[in-house]
């Protein structure tokens, strides 16, 4: 018996006779065909795709009698053996394919793999969305002073079907894949993909707007202060704009430094709910005035409306000097002291309000 000869190797085998070297012998021999024979595949792949969230599907395949199946990941990794189906366990969005072949119990060899494919898909997120809310009376009413706000979903009806609620109760006939909201409250779409059949909802809710109710101003410092800045407080439940004396719109309800004067303050709803304004007089005294009969700030006096107490204003000079005693309804001080012209330089004045509750010191520029 000849060992060690490697599988597939031919071999000639020669026989000697040793007493006559001539006399000799030859055999060939050719090494069988051991190699398995063509294994019938698995037939009849049963694809599944499924929505997140559902229960993972049984994958099949159909084998020929006295054959059994093994199942393979894309590497080649063993998932299971000896059976026509296979349950995923994968739960993740994807694509997932395996590799399925037939094994023919009788000649103990395997068929060619064929792919068996599994997808778990969803339907698209949507966010729904609006920028806009209802304008409504005091008596809850919508008022068309605006636009009533529309919802979309930005998909297509080619693609999707849509259902509408309005605060749990299905709106008939609201099919489409965007809706006008007519009244405030919540929205909610369950939109399906035709395909997949996978389906899922988004709501919005859209807020219902009074309008600003109420405007007050105040000032910062109060009245008669060097710098003031004037507030405007909102009484309502919306968010709101604010404009100075017919300016551009602002987000904050501060305006500083403003001039002295009378000054209307305008707000506005940002969804055009409606706008209210009011009218606020900052009393003081200037920081300069400039007496050359140019016909601006040519006199000095206490800038105020009639709500001004009653009070006599002084005017000195930087050594307390009486220079003037003024009027606050008069025409002012004109930097004149017993006919001469006095320079430029401060001056103080001292405002004695008439109830004795008060007296008012700071100082101003004379500039020629």
């Amino acid at each position: 018996m000849i060992t060690g000869i490697a599988s597939d190797t031919d071999i000639i085998i020669t026989a000697t006779n040793p007493a006559n070297t001539t006399c000799e012998d030859t055999l060939n021999i050719i090494a069988p065909d051991c190699t398995c024979p063509d294994i019938t595949e698995p037939t009849n792949p049963i694809h599944q795709r499924i929505c997140a969230g559902d229960t993972n599907p049984v994958l099949s395949v159909t084998v020929l009698t006295d054959q059994t199946a093994n199942w393979y990941t894309q590497d080649g990794t063993l998932l299971v053996a000896n059976t026509t189906t296979y349950t995923p366990i994968e739960t993740a969005i994807g694509t997932y394919t395996y590799f399925v072949e037939a094994f023919d119990n009788n000649e103990k060899c395997p068929s060619d793999r064929i792919p068996v494919f599994f997808d778990i898909v969803t339907a698209p997120e949507v966010t729904l969305s609006s920028d806009s809310a209802i304008c409504i009376s005091e008596d809850g009413v919508p008022l068309p002073t605006n636009d009533f706000p529309f919802i979309d979903t930005f998909l297509n009806t080619t693609d999707f079907t849509f259902i509408w609620s309005f605060e749990g109760t299905v709106i008939p006939g609201q099919n489409s894949s965007g809706i006008e909201t007519l009244l405030p409250g919540t929205y909610t779409v369950q939109y399906t993909d035709k395909v997949s059949m996978c389906s899922d909802t988004s709501s919005v809710t859209i807020n219902a707007i009074e309008g600003p109710q109420r405007l007050d101003l105040s000032l910062s410092l109060g009245t008669f202060a060097d710098h003031n800045d004037i507030i405007a407080t909102v009484a309502g439940n919306s968010e709101y704009e604010f404009s100075l004396d017919n300016g551009s719109f602002q987000t904050e309800n501060i305006f500083r430094n403003v001039a002295l004067g009378l000054h209307e303050v305008t707000v506005r709803d940002i969804y055009g709910c409606g706008n209210l304004s009011k009218e606020i007089f900052v009393m003081g005294f200037p920081n300069f005035f400039t007496p050359n009969n140019d016909g601006i700030n040519d006199t000095w006096n206490v800038i105020a409306d009639e709500n001004l107490p009653e009070m006599i204003i002084y005017i000195f000079d930087r050594y307390g000097k009486l220079l003037s005693q003024l009027n606050p309804n008069g025409p002012g001080w004109d930097g004149i002291y017993n006919g001469r012209t006095l320079p430029s330089t401060d001056y103080w004045f001292a405002a004695q309000f008439k109830d004795g509750s008060e007296t008012y010191r700071s100082h101003f520029t004379l500039k020629r």
